[in-house]
């Protein structure tokens, strides 16, 4: 019997999540808030401006519901940073805290996260973007608070995360740039980035928030349209400040185990149809388009014979539900077919992960993203190197790819493998 979730799901679907509301969760799946407060604290030190930061815990009771409630008191006289000052001050607060380098990264990654979403939507860059909700001291509890949590439940390491549809609410909210429709410009880009399926909700309020977005995103989150097939361990309820009438403002988190021994299952669906009176250009534009326009995951034609003897293609596209309907029109569009085959389906699947490796060649250094799968337990199963970054070195320095892979599967061998 497995002791440890290998799996774990946020449920948000009729309220949003928040920071507030996310880490109210995790404190009742078991985390001491205690915990939390020791370490918060530090906040106040590297924050100009603010102090006597504080949480405290309100076991709410809603429509017959019980959820923790998380209020975060503390005093800031009003400055606004720059995004490139938060980030400082976020890592100067990691430094402090004796944490895991996982649970730095998430926290860090919360607030770079943001960062750069407010960055892009405002046309600027992190130097220069000013934060003002963003830069307070809610979002560096929301985020530390939630990394501490996280790593005293063991949700890290070996745990694949899920959401079910994100609420994201409607109506106006006024905040610093004025009357804007809801939600927020940097949740739904967030959203958006990660691929993170949304419903509108039957609230006329901002249901998600910002670092609600960034704290799921940080999670490497997968999008998933109802409950996997699973063994549940523990349930997490947390509370929101606003109150709706007839519905609670809760969300859950739930853990649990799957028995698949891959590490997780992904939704896809196959899309699928027959060709017998399109050009072989025309074929080679249609991948290259449902790739890089239509957000396929995967893209592959086989040869058949077709009615009357003819020689053709099958087409099969891999997808997610959200970009099905596009890629159905594209593929109608660019090949004149006359119909599309629907095939959903489920998919298991390794855990993958990006990092960045630096390799020596003619005395200067270059960085190429390898990916590494790993297994149930942790094991590496694969590392490989970035087809388009050995490509690019290649090119710069006058080698063949060839040779590049061979130097960039050495360093590998020498950081993973050699010693261990």
């Amino acid at each position: 019997m497995v002791n440890k979730p290998n799996t774990a799901i946020i449920d948000c679907q009729t309220t949003g999540i928040s920071g507030d509301k996310f880490l109210g969760a995790l404190i009742d799946l078991g985390v001491n808030i205690e915990k939390i407060q020791s370490k918060i604290s530090i906040i106040s030190n590297y924050l100009e401006g603010v102090s006597e930061i504080s949480l405290s815990l309100i076991n709410n009771s809603i429509y017959q519901f019980n959820a923790k409630r998380i209020q975060i008191k503390f005093s800031e006289k009003s400055k606004h940073r720059t995004g490139n000052e938060l980030i400082k001050i976020t890592e100067a607060c990691l430094n402090d805290l004796k944490l895991s380098d996982m649970a730095k990264e998430y926290a860090l990654s919360v607030v770079q996260i943001l960062i750069n979403t407010e960055a892009k939507i405002h046309n600027t860059t992190i130097e220069k973007v000013h934060l003002h909700e963003t830069g307070s001291a809610d979002t560096l509890v929301d985020s530390i608070g939630s990394a501490i949590a996280l790593e005293s439940l063991n949700l890290f390491n070996n745990v694949t995360w899920f959401v079910l549809p994100v609420a994201i609410g409607s109506g106006k909210i006024k905040f610093s740039h004025g009357l804007i429709s809801a939600p927020a410009p940097a949740t739904l880009e967030i959203l958006s980035s990660n691929n993170i399926e949304i419903t509108g909700g039957d609230i006329t309020e901002e249901l998600t928030t910002p670092t609600g977005a960034a704290i799921m995103a940080s999670l490497k989150i997968k999008s998933i349209s109802r409950l996997p097939n699973m063994k549940i361990k523990s349930i997490g309820y947390g509370a929101g400040t606003k109150t709706f009438p007839n519905i609670p403002n809760i969300m859950r988190i739930i853990t649990g185990y799957q028995k698949e021994i891959f590490s997780n299952t992904d939704e896809i669906v196959i899309l699928e149809t027959n060709l017998d009176d399109v050009s072989g250009e025309i074929l080679g534009h249609t991948i290259k388009k449902l790739i890089d326009e239509g957000h396929a995951k995967d893209v592959c034609i086989i040869p058949t014979i077709t009615k009357k003897n003819r020689p053709g293609h099958i087409l099969k596209v891999i997808t997610d539900s959200i970009n099905e309907e596009e890629l159905i029109k594209m593929l109608m569009k660019e090949t004149g077919t006359l119909g599309v085959r629907v095939y959903p389906c489920k998919r298991f699947v390794l855990n993958r992960e990006m990092k960045e490796i630096e390799i020596d060649l003619d005395n200067k250094k270059w960085k190429i993203n390898i990916k590494i799968v790993k297994n149930l337990k942790g094991e590496i199963i694969q590392i490989k190197p970035e087809f388009d970054d050995l490509i690019n070195i290649a090119k710069n320095t006058n080698n063949s790819a060839r040779i590049i892979e061979k130097i960039a599967t050495k360093k590998i061998r020498s950081l993973f493998f050699e010693n261990k």
